[in-house]
């Protein structure tokens, strides 16, 4: 039976829980010129992960009818939105959900706007036009954590290596809101290549029309 993380255990003070947050949720995340994963990174710079969170979940309710949960599964971490998958980690990832700004505005509209940010960071398609923005931000936000300052910038250039799509990655269907392009994402409808079915393309007509309306 999966038990629940508060917010509180969340807390940016416990640095055994964000290390592993960092290395297992931000699995796309690398160093490019040294071609090293994030938990390589993570070590390189004398970091060391203690604890293991699995089957655990945290759910934050933005408001009524929208809760956002990550789930910490055996093999990866799943994120909801209200019932509905919007991504997951592993060898088999589906990420890159949320726009950059619909991340910004799930953010704003939360009580744990902040802690939220970095939980759900790891679904997020960063198009070029607003790397230098997310950069810039994403470094600011993990100086809440319990690292070196120092490291922060570096560490923001390896997450936002694995968040960086072309221009143009979401497209606007008319009557059906936003789909990515991108091919491990699951913002598809039916009919498209990696696409919903039938029954899951109506949820995600719901959660773009939640998402529409922030």
């Amino acid at each position: 039976m999966y038990t629940s993380i508060s917010a509180e255990e969340a807390t940016f003070s416990n640095q055994d829980f964000w290390l592993f947050y960092l290395a297992v949720a931000y699995d796309r995340a690398f160093d490019e010129q040294k071609e090293i994963n994030f938990t390589d990174v993570l070590e390189e710079r004398n970091y060391i992960i203690h604890a293991e969170y699995v089957e655990k979940y945290i759910l934050i309710e933005i408001r009524e009818g929208l809760t956002l949960v990550v789930e910490f599964n055996p093999t990866d971490i799943s994120f909801y939105m209200n019932d509905f998958n919007i991504g997951y980690t592993g060898g088999h990832f589906h990420l890159k959900f949320l726009t950059w700004t619909e991340l910004l505005k799930l953010a704003a509209a939360s009580d744990y706007g902040r802690l939220l940010f970095l939980l759900f960071l790891p679904v997020v398609a960063v198009e070029q036009h607003e790397a230098g923005e997310a950069a810039h931000q994403i470094a600011r936000r993990l100086e809440d954590l319990p690292i070196k300052k120092q490291d922060c910038d570096y560490f923001s250039k390896c997450i936002l290596n694995g968040l960086v799509t072309e221009d143009g990655n979401f497209e606007e269907i008319p009557g059906k809101g936003l789909i990515s392009k991108a091919n491990h994402s699951l913002r598809k409808f039916s009919g498209e290549a990696g696409g919903q079915d039938d029954e899951e393309q109506q949820e995600l007509l719901k959660i773009n029309q939640l998402l529409a309306a922030l």
